[in-house]
């Protein structure tokens, strides 16, 4: 993108000059049609920092959310903005894990504005415990921790999500910035849309009013480095573990008798419960009372006992044959 002029944007009493890439993007449709916004360049970074100190400078906190396919530069933008905040800001102070975050915030400092200190954290979920059956449930009670943190100390938070619905509606909803990377007009990555959560008192939903595209770039210096450093020691740490998870006595026990009692099912041969409890490792007893138990059918039951359609899987087999 080739940048077109410069425009003066005003916020409060302060004033960002940004060059203007394009007059005229469409961001989004409504009632009224579709809506247009200007493609800034990447002077609009100091803008976004400017919109959160705003906020903690009325004894607020700023919460933004940067939501986008994979390799779309959340992470680069994040950090973009992080040091804007605060130019002390060191790749320590991004979390790649919800545990992490709540800990980086705990140790953060307060907000002081009349001393020009914006403490910020990033939280970058990497995509390692995202679609993890929990993993919703565990954000909901991590995020009333992390809002009473931020809160108390009106801190900034950076949130690094792929789209902004793996949030539940109450935690999206408190968000004040919402900024989406895609890739620009020519595939490329580096671009981003900006918008501001308005309060709406006739709807319970937060409006998001765009305000503009714009371009961000690349970090190449040492601080991406270490920060690329760290998230590589992250991932091959979480690799590690998850191969190191031990399965309980009890669950290996359980799978290996579920997969000798499908090869029984399935034998050619009729075998006495003598020998099926021996093949399972349990007492001819054992499987007796299992036997004369309630028949579970498959498909009759959400949870059925491998152990006790046995019997009834090889009687209906021998019954066809």
């Amino acid at each position: 993108m080739t940048k077109v002029n410069d425009v003066v944007l005003e916020l409060g009493n302060r004033s960002f000059t940004v060059g203007v890439v394009s007059d005229e993007y469409i961001i989004g449709g409504s009632k009224k049609g579709r809506q247009s916004v200007p493609i800034y360049d990447e002077r609009i970074v100091p803008y976004i920092a400017e919109m959160c100190r705003r906020r903690v400078r009325k004894k607020f906190d700023a919460r933004i959310l940067i939501t986008g396919p994979v390799r779309t530069g959340k992470s680069t933008l994040a950090c973009l903005i992080a040091r804007e905040l605060n130019p002390f800001f060191t790749p320590d102070l991004v979390a790649f894990e919800l545990d992490d975050f709540t800990e980086v915030l705990s140790r953060l400092p307060s907000a002081d504005p009349t001393a020009d200190k914006f403490p910020v954290a990033v939280l970058d979920e990497s995509g390692t415990a995202l679609y993890s059956k929990d993993w919703q449930t565990k954000m909901v009670k991590q995020m009333a921790k992390v809002y009473q943190i931020i809160g108390k100390k009106n801190l900034t938070m950076i949130m690094c999500l792929p789209h902004k619905n793996l949030l539940s509606k109450d935690i999206r909803e408190q968000m004040h910035i919402w900024i989406c990377t895609k890739p620009d007009l020519e595939g490329e990555r580096g671009f981003a849309e900006l918008r501001e959560g308005v309060e709406n008192i006739w709807q319970l939903e937060l409006y998001w009013k765009p305000i503009c595209g714009f371009c961000f770039p690349e970090m190449k210096d040492e601080w991406w480095s270490e920060y690329e450093r760290l998230k590589d020691e992250f991932i091959d740490r979480y690799v590690q573990e998850s191969k190191d998870i031990i399965i309980p006595s009890k669950v290996q026990d359980a799978i290996r008798q579920r997969n000798i009692a499908i090869k029984i099912a399935t034998s050619e041969q009729k075998l006495s419960q003598e020998d099926i409890a021996a093949m399972l490792g349990i007492t001819p007893s054992a499987l007796t009372k299992i036997a004369r138990s309630p028949t579970v059918h498959p498909g009759k039951s959400k949870k059925p006992d491998f152990i006790k359609n046995i019997k009834w899987m090889q009687d209906k087999r021998f019954r066809k044959t």
